[in-house]
């Protein structure tokens, strides 16, 4: 008697517990007073600027733009190419020429990479600065700001888009920022500087030998395919990440059928 005793009170207290959670998440959910205070507790939460941005560049949309140009050799829209298993390679040292030395295309190619990767992710900066800016206002924050710029740096295992915005945000206290800098991990630096190496002989020995460059540097392959029509293309790609930098060349080609 004493043990039934016990389960019926055991009973009786979770009975009571669950009706006071179900009270309380009827209260928050259905009633006026309810509603309110849960949007004051939401509201006053704060957002770290910085992290938001970095959480919302550093995703997988970017990266495949990124990825996107560095397969293109270097460019965003090739123009001057050579489509390769489907995909347009841009010519980076190239002549139309026979028993002639090939011509840089891209001079400061790494200057070059850098504003070919600024004009592929622009629409996702623009949507990652307007979405903080929404989600600042939702919280009850007051902006003021002028118009940004941004500018993408190529540095030692990092890709960097620089964000020059003058922010300041205004709840009970005032934050100002006067820029961000977001890191996105990649070798893409030294894909492009070894890759204006290859170049270099290219246009004054008109070929390289990858296997010297594996050699120097064990962790980077280096692929050269030869096409028939004098085109080489080179596939250079990171060991580690498996980040791939490739372009073409036509450089002291021979017509066909020479030397038959």
């Amino acid at each position: 008697m004493v043990k039934k005793g016990v389960k019926g009170q055991v009973t009786l207290f979770i009975i009571i517990a669950v009706v006071i959670v179900a009270g309380i998440v009827l209260f928050f959910t259905i009633t006026e007073q309810g509603k309110n205070l849960t949007q004051q507790v939401l509201g006053s939460q704060e957002i770290n600027v910085e992290q938001s941005l970095r959480e919302c560049l550093q995703n997988d949309d970017i990266k495949q733009k990124i990825s996107d140009v560095l397969s293109q050799g270097g460019t965003n829209e090739p123009t001057l190419y050579y489509l390769y298993q489907g995909k347009q390679i841009e010519y980076l040292c190239y002549t139309s020429q026979y028993y002639q030395t090939c011509y840089m295309q891209k001079p400061l190619l790494i200057e070059y990479v850098e504003s070919e990767i600024k004009k592929s992710v622009k629409e996702q900066v623009d949507s990652c600065v307007k979405n903080l800016q929404e989600d600042l206002t939702s919280k009850g924050y007051t902006l003021s700001s002028r118009n940004y710029g941004y500018s993408v740096n190529l540095a030692n295992k990092n890709i960097i888009i620089i964000i020059d915005y003058d922010l300041s945000i205004t709840k009970e206290d005032t934050q100002r920022f006067d820029g961000f800098e977001i890191n996105i991990p990649s070798n893409a630096y030294k894909l492009v500087g070894l890759s204006t190496s290859v170049l270099n002989y290219e246009a004054r020995y008109g070929d390289s030998d990858p296997l010297q460059y594996m050699i120097l540097y064990p962790d980077v392959k280096v692929e050269k395919y030869k096409q028939d029509d004098g085109t080489k293309v080179y596939i250079l790609t990171d060991r580690n990440t498996n980040e791939k930098f490739q372009f073409a060349v036509r450089s002291l080609a021979w017509p066909p059928g020479y030397g038959l």
